[in-house]
């Protein structure tokens, strides 16, 4: 499954049909709701497994057999999935969408996909993060990509570079599995 692609790939799509239908000035501003709601379909139309958005993470704890205990239910009890994709005879994916933009540093990533880990890591749930990677003044596209690379310690498949509406800055969609 080739599953990393495809979000680049929607992601891309998603973020600029955005621009088209809000005719919004920046990029950056659409909301991580209409990217899952944009994503969630294509994938569904790619791979034929059933797709849901906004799942919550205790439904998918207790629908993978994992130990719903106190902490963990406090800690990812009212938390939703941006997308959770149930392949056949796989674990089922979660995908967090993110934008990484100006005001976002990569430690609130990372710190918003270690609630993700906690469902991860028994090996009955794979995870994947997709994300809008947006220059900064002082940091162009690749170092930004870099730096969330370092951050969440993996690497990131990106494809096209795109212009930002008013052409003033570059951004790309890109997505990295999760160990």
């Amino acid at each position: 499954m080739e599953l990393d692609k495809a979000i680049v790939e929607f992601g891309t799509e998603g973020v600029l049909r955005y621009r088209q239908i809000s005719q919004s000035k920046h990029d950056n501003e659409l909301p991580e709701v209409f990217l899952g709601s944009f994503i969630a379909p294509r994938l569904y139309d790619r791979f034929q497994y059933p797709v849901q958005v906004e799942k919550y993470y205790s439904v998918l704890a207790q629908e993978a057999g994992l130990d719903l205990n106190g902490n963990l239910l406090t800690e990812v009890g009212g938390l939703r999935a941006d997308i959770v994709m149930f392949p056949p005879k796989s674990s089922a994916v979660i995908v967090e969408l993110k934008i990484f933009d100006e005001g976002t540093q990569p430690s609130s990533i990372a710190n918003d996909l270690s609630k993700m880990a906690k469902l991860t890591k028994s090996g009955k749930l794979l995870g994947y993060v997709g994300v809008m990677i947006c220059e900064k003044a002082t940091q162009d596209l690749d170092t930004r990509v870099r730096i969330l690379e370092q951050t969440l310690q993996v690497t990131i498949h990106r494809e096209i570079t795109q212009p930002s509406a008013d052409g003033s800055w570059k951004w790309c969609f890109g997505c990295a599995a999760l160990q």
